[in-house]
């Protein structure tokens, strides 16, 4: 390869030639950047369950309940067949599966498995008919009047 006598910013002029082939410079094309993705639209929903346990799952509010339920049920740890959501805990409201978070307003609900059976009132109060065993049952009635005698005189 021999030097170039000139310069690329050379006036065609001031050549010393006898022939100019001049050619349209071709512009690289640069492979353009994908648009950049907009973001699908999540909300943070709390999932009550077990009446004590809560778990935050992130998901759609355009989306209907019966295709977030895989996702609760794996979050909750409960089965698919067995869960029934609920408004609140009180009223034991279903919610329609059919409609999105965004029409039935609510960013909270209660997921309840419908194969645990809730306790019963005789489970979950205690007991008035236990007593704890006393110490002192197993002294006899007279060690402690021979007791009392010596302690007030």
């Amino acid at each position: 390869q021999q030097p170039l006598s000139y310069k690329p910013n050379t006036l065609i002029g001031a050549l010393d030639v006898q022939t100019v082939l001049l050619k349209e410079k071709i512009p690289e094309e640069k492979t353009k950047r994908p648009l950049p993705r907009v973001p699908e639209k999540s909300v943070r929903l709390v999932v009550n369950y077990l009446k004590t346990q809560k778990a935050v799952v992130r998901v759609s509010p355009e989306v209907p309940l019966h295709s977030i339920i895989p996702t609760i049920c794996e979050k909750c740890e409960v089965s698919q067949e067995h869960i029934v959501l609920l408004r609140d805990g009180i009223t034991g409201e279903e919610l329609e599966l059919t409609k999105s978070l965004e029409e039935l307003g609510i960013k909270e609900l209660y997921a309840w498995d419908k194969k645990r059976v809730p306790p019963s009132k005789t489970q979950s109060e205690p007991s008035l008919n236990y007593r704890e065993p006393s110490r002192k049952a197993s002294v006899s009635n007279d060690a402690i009047e021979k007791e009392k005698t010596r302690i007030l005189g």
